[in-house]
């Protein structure tokens, strides 16, 4: 709880970083702890550490961004 207390909603942010939704072609994420799928309404994110290979991979990247992860290139459609 600690953590996620950090996370500031009224940030705004130009690239994935802690506290960041991101969703990508094939999913959606929460930049925060390591809490596995969360539904929000009708729809599931997905929540990530920033210690997770995942984070590390995007971290910085912006909307419109791909970035290379398990031999697939994932692209970002929005960060917020």
């Amino acid at each position: 709880m600690n953590t996620l207390s950090q996370v500031n909603p009224d940030k705004e942010t130009e690239g994935v970083s802690f506290g960041s939704v991101v969703i990508t072609e094939t999913q959606k994420l929460f930049i925060s702890i390591s809490l596995g799928n969360v539904k929000v309404g009708d729809d599931a994110y997905f929540a990530v550490s920033p210690a997770a290979p995942l984070y590390k991979a995007m971290a910085g990247k912006k909307a419109g961004e791909t970035f290379p992860f398990r031999d697939k290139h994932i692209k970002l459609i929005d960060v917020f």
